[in-house]
């Protein structure tokens, strides 16, 4: 590093340290040794300090690409040339692909060398692939095409001007690598295919579900993979077989056709009870309703539901079992924690509020407090109350 540098060429020893008095965090150095010795090391770090950044602008087709492959797997070709050059490199691609290096003159001129030297023996070439198998290639999650730029040192990425293609790019040996895994992947999945269907965007988190088990659902029973497009086209693509992509499709049609959405009046005040901790209290009633829930104080206050008529209706008489539960509760809390509890501007009630899912009140004529919600959320109340009466407790001084 830059200090065993220093303290080899001075002899003087540099300790990093925080300063204690200040406030900002900075970063101070010490520097032990005879009066040259010390004369010598802050020389040296000043002139590191007064490097100077060189900017350079990348000339390249995919000029993207042409940075993720100087960075290299993990990093691994920028921290080379770093090394080689003694210098520090970042990238700026918020306008421009911009490369921009710090250090002397001369690390910043071989630093530069380096990187168009590398950058020279990176061409890129495109392979026609037709875009309903381009997510074969990207895989769940882009995991496909990641585990294929990590055993070829590409970068790999799709266009569909002027034709759907597949572009990589890298050394002629590696690029040539890439395209034979791919066109593997490919020939093994013969007759797998990526089909687009309709579907309005305000359907997705029905056909999804609750934690997306609805969807994973028809993705087991049919064997395709289904994905939503986000932004654009409201379609969902379907990728299997023909047969694998019809069932998945049967299924979600089925759904969409047998969905409506329902208002049903809810005060506004009892939306945070039927959402619950978290949600907690919501996700139960979809999962056991079959449908997808929501709140709106507009026009008026009300529970949206959206699913079969069936399940709407029964949506919301689960509702109304879990509203009429909804009580009142009173717990012994001696004065001395009440102001403690409030907390600064209620802040302290407020948080337990939300988190319970409760509405919470201080009685003025006896030690008391009122806690009005379900049963669960009274109990989980409670015990946040208790938590913070120990919390009270343990801040003050201990009595002899």
């Amino acid at each position: 590093s830059r200090l065993t540098l220093v303290e080899t060429e001075s002899g003087a020893s540099v300790l990093i340290d925080d300063h204690p008095n200040n406030q900002k965090e900075d970063r101070y150095l010490t520097i032990f040794g005879a009066e040259s010795e010390c004369d010598k090391a802050k020389e040296l770090l000043e002139s590191f300090w007064l490097e100077e950044e060189e900017v350079h602008t990348l000339e390249s087709r995919s000029p993207l690409l042409t940075i993720r492959l100087i960075i290299g797997n993990k990093g691994e070709n920028v921290r080379r040339i770093e090394t080689e050059s003694d210098t520090r490199i970042r990238f700026d691609t918020s306008e421009e692909a911009k490369v921009i290096i710090k250090g002397s003159e001369e690390g910043r001129k071989r630093a530069w060398e380096l990187i168009q030297e590398m950058q020279s023996s990176f061409v890129d070439e495109s392979f026609p692939v037709p875009e309903e198998e381009h997510f074969i290639i990207i895989g769940p999650r882009g995991k496909v095409v990641k585990e294929l730029e990590v055993l070829t040192s590409t970068a790999i990425s799709f266009t569909l001007d002027p034709e759907p293609s597949v572009l990589i790019q890298g050394l002629p040996e590696n690029r040539a690598k890439a395209w034979q895994l791919i066109s593997d992947k490919l020939e093994k999945s013969e007759g797998y295919s990526v089909q687009k269907f309709a579907v309005p965007k305000r359907l997705y988190p029905v056909i999804i579900g609750t934690r997306g088990e609805r969807v994973k659902e028809i993705e087991q029973e049919s064997g395709a993979k289904v994905k939503f497009i986000q932004g654009g086209k409201e379609e969902c693509a379907i990728s299997g077989t023909a047969e694998q992509r019809e069932k998945a499709w049967e299924r979600i049609a089925e759904i969409i056709n047998g969905e409506g959405e329902s208002r049903f009046p809810v005060e506004a005040q009892f939306h945070r009870v039927l959402i619950g901790p978290k949600g907690v209290n919501v996700r139960r009633l979809e999962k056991e309703s079959g449908t997808s829930i929501g709140f709106e104080n507009e026009p008026e206050p009300a529970m949206v539901v959206r699913g079969s008529e069936e399940n709407r209706r029964l949506a919301f008489e689960l509702a109304q079992k879990f509203l009429e539960n909804d009580e009142e509760e009173q717990f012994y809390v001696e004065y001395r924690y009440h102001g403690f509890l409030i907390g600064p501007g209620g802040q302290r009630v407020k948080e337990i509020e939300r988190e319970s899912a409760t509405k919470i009140q201080m009685s003025d004529s006896e030690p008391i407090l009122i806690v009005r919600g379900s049963q669960e959320a009274r109990d989980v109340a409670w015990e946040l109350i208790q938590n913070k009466m120990d919390e009270y407790d343990d801040s003050r001084p201990a009595q002899d």
